[in-house]
């Protein structure tokens, strides 16, 4: 079960998940756990470094949201052992990335709720802030669209940034700056 359950979390990682969900999730394949024994188990294998809790951070409300969190793998190689290569899944292993440079570099993170939509990642150090969306391209379907709207809203001037794998993407729009995820890693000062 504990195995079942992991590779539920990383298979989902970049999605808000639930104890519940990963239950229902379960008896749909007609066997029973309870949504508080999935909570045990996800807490473990958070204290044991194999996730990494987000919280999701009401940006109108100014609160942290209870539950609707989301999980990241402390390493990608986990990800391959428990779920296989899956080439279709390279925009959730950026966020990914993103998470763990910004954790490198002393940040908190977050994920935020702009009012129906959603932000990738808060970071907050000392009086620090700053917002990132992240996607594969910006060029896919109506991405550049959804990225860019995630900050409507917000009135802080804060920075705010889309990252995407684009060369020369070169647009910023109402002081959101787009930067390609490689320099993004790469600089010094995000500010």
């Amino acid at each position: 079960m504990l195995q079942r359950i992991l590779g539920y979390v990383a298979d989902n990682i970049g999605n808000i998940t639930t104890a519940k969900s990963i239950s229902d999730y379960i008896k749909s394949q007609h066997s029973r756990i309870a949504p508080e024994t999935v909570q045990n188990y996800i807490m473990f294998a958070t204290s044991a470094f194999m996730f990494y809790q987000a919280k999701r951070f009401d940006i109108k409300g100014k609160k942290l949201l209870e539950f609707h969190d989301k999980y990241y793998l402390s390493d990608l190689g986990i990800l391959y052992a428990l779920s296989g290569f899956q080439p279709d899944k390279i925009s959730v292993r950026l966020e990914n990335v993103v998470l763990h440079e910004m954790l490198s570099r002393g940040y908190q993170v977050a994920i935020g709720k702009n009012e129906q939509r959603e932000i990738d990642f808060i970071c907050e150090k000392g009086n620090e802030k700053l917002y990132l969306q992240v996607c594969k391209s910006l060029y896919e379907g109506n991405a550049a669209d959804r990225e860019y709207k995630a900050y409507e809203g917000i009135a802080d001037h804060f920075p705010k940034y889309v990252l995407s794998m684009d060369e020369g993407f070169d647009t910023d729009k109402n002081g959101i700056r787009w930067m390609n995820i490689k320099d993004f890693l790469l600089s010094k000062s995000l500010l």
